[in-house]
């Protein structure tokens, strides 16, 4: 079975400070000994708060993190989010 999650997805390219945000998560995440997947407080900005408290869900998304490491999550967050609809 192939799945598929969209986290923190949005047809917006990002403004200014959420750019700003997203560098701040890469010197974290590469920082040496700091990058353990995602805490409560990023889970809670890449999940919507209905599904905060779905431990299947939480589970999942800690147990990929964990598992793909700082340099995936890096690699992903530096994807250019400068699309949007006509």
């Amino acid at each position: 079975m192939t799945r598929l999650a969209l986290l923190d997805t949005a047809f917006r390219p990002d403004d200014p400070d959420r750019a700003a945000g997203r560098r701040a998560l890469d010197r974290a995440a590469r920082a040496p000994g700091r990058f353990h997947g995602f805490g409560d407080r990023l889970l809670a900005s890449y999940l919507d708060p209905a599904h905060l408290t779905d431990e299947v869900i939480v589970s999942r998304v800690r147990a990929m993190t964990e598992r793909l490491g700082p340099e995936i999550f890096v690699r992903q967050n530096a994807v250019a989010r400068t699309c949007s609809p006509p």
